[in-house]
């Protein structure tokens, strides 16, 4: 009675842990301490069967562990059978594996070194050791550790099951003596042989699901590329449309000034009075100057609507950066961004993202500021690494800084445009973050720069300091002296 006990509540406990391995359910320890209500349940019925009714001991085994999965674990009926069928299949191959192992054992300490047998119990238990760690060592193999997820796919439709199912009919008319008949050679051979084709099958399916999966993954980056084709046509299609706008224009600009030109010509000589050749080429001059003006700004407008500005891996940056290219460009503003350093790097390894986005902010807003009144409106803004230090610099084309904002910075607030609602307060505060990064501040004159009039930089390089370069002064001094002034 111990050693059929053994065997079967070995196979029912290896074939639930094997079930759940296969579904990937990692469950509570509740669960388990309902198996074990279970099994205490289950043994009686599958010890009779197995006295009265062989052939149906491992039918029963099956018919238990689906209604365990079905009423326990929840688990679909359909797929409860296939994993049952499939669970129990693997685990009778070990099964046998072990027996086949054990026998070995047997062979050489009894035929050889003349050891006695030993109890039929201790036979079983021995058995269901080196079955427990057979399947434990194939579950925790790479090919297994993370269950059978195509069970779910293919169900009761697939060769695997049908192998399991063929294997446990075989092992349901199996059993094992303390005398071995030769019949029992056939109906083991089978069981193997069933075992390595279960394994070559769950191998092709693996292939199958690898090739399906990396198929699945070409289609997609073959929509991701069509997509963006997509895209980029349709922004071609978008700028052919504006140049079309451009050259109908241009065809009514041009025709105009030509007329007029000629008709001045044609005036200009039979004309004698100096005042009124005058008024006539400067009515002349203001048409060019209109037609010129109005022609530059739908060319501005295009420029700017299909400008991308490049992007740093950071959103915030790039969504802070986009939104001041849209204010820049509400005031008419020129503004372009170069990045020649890793941004990514700068947040993760010199300063905080906050901090960084709250110069950007602070600089390029000073820098917007100070293009109101000026014929000239450029920005641009470098993120980048110079003399091995990380800046952020910011060109603008605007008014200088005045004599009492250059003796006030980071002393007290000091602003050029008061009159503005400016409050000088981003100064202030881009110096608490300098003094926090011992970083240094520069400002550098441009006179000779036809595009921009200044740079303003902060330069992440430790030295904490408050430089002014201009033709004539390349000044430094300590920011530390400037704040606690």
């Amino acid at each position: 009675m111990a050693d059929i006990l053994i065997k079967y509540s070995t196979l029912i406990s290896l074939s639930f842990y094997t079930s759940l391995k296969l579904l990937n359910i990692r469950s509570p320890k509740k669960i388990y301490v309902q198996f074990l209500i279970f099994l205490f349940l289950a043994l009686p019925v599958v010890y009779v069967l197995r006295l009265y009714l062989t052939a149906l001991s491992i039918i029963a085994m099956v018919a238990f562990s689906v209604i365990f999965l079905i009423k326990i674990i929840r688990v679909p009926f359909n797929l409860a059978v296939t994993t049952s069928v499939i669970a129990f299949g693997i685990v009778y191959v070990a099964y046998v594996f072990a027996s086949l192992i054990f026998s070995l054992y047997l062979y050489l300490h009894v035929k050889l070194l003349q050891f006695q047998l030993p109890p039929t119990w201790l036979s079983y238990l021995l058995i269901s050791v080196i079955e427990l760690l057979i399947i434990v060592l194939l579950l925790k193999s790479k090919r297994l550790k993370n269950g059978m997820p195509i069970l779910i796919e293919y169900g009761t439709k697939d060769i695997g099951v049908n192998i399991s199912l063929i294997l446990l009919f075989t092992a349901s008319f199996l059993g094992f003596n303390k005398v071995v008949e030769l019949v029992y050679i056939i109906p083991i051979i089978f069981i193997l042989i069933s075992g390595l084709i279960i394994l070559f099958w769950w191998r092709s399916r693996i292939t199958k699901k690898y090739l399906e999966k990396v198929k699945a993954q070409e289609i997609a980056a073959l929509q991701e590329v069509s997509d963006a084709k997509n895209q980029e046509n349709e922004q071609l299609r978008q700028q052919i449309t504006a140049l079309s706008k451009i050259i109908h224009k241009d065809n009514k600009l041009i025709p105009a000034l030509d007329y007029a030109v000629r008709q001045y010509l044609l005036t200009v000589e039979t004309e004698t009075d100096p005042a009124v050749r005058l008024s006539k080429a400067k009515s002349l001059l203001a048409q060019v100057e209109a037609a010129s003006q109005e022609r530059r700004g739908i060319l501005t407008d295009y420029e700017t609507g299909s400008k991308k500005l490049p992007e740093t891996s950071v959103p915030s940056v790039d969504s802070l950066l986009l939104y001041m290219f849209q204010k820049a460009k509400a005031q008419g503003v020129a503004f372009d961004v170069s990045v020649t350093g890793s941004v990514k790097y700068l947040i993760e390894k010199v300063a905080s993202e906050q901090d960084v986005n709250t110069l950007l902010a602070d600089l390029i807003e000073n820098a917007v500021i100070a293009m109101k009144g000026c014929s000239a409106k450029n920005i641009m803004v470098h993120i980048g690494i110079a003399d091995g230090h990380y800046s952020i610099d910011v060109f603008d084309s605007g008014i200088p800084f005045t004599p009492d904002t250059l003796q006030n910075i980071g002393k007290k607030r000091s602003t050029t445009h008061a009159d503005e609602g400016g409050s000088g307060i981003g100064l202030m505060t881009t110096f608490e973050i300098l003094t926090k990064y011992e970083a240094s501040f520069v400002i550098e004159d441009l006179a000779d720069n036809a595009q921009f009039t200044k740079k303003v930089s902060v330069c992440f390089d430790q030295l904490h300091q408050f430089r002014l370069r201009t033709g004539q002064t390349d000044h430094h001094e300590p920011i530390a002296s400037r704040v606690t002034a």
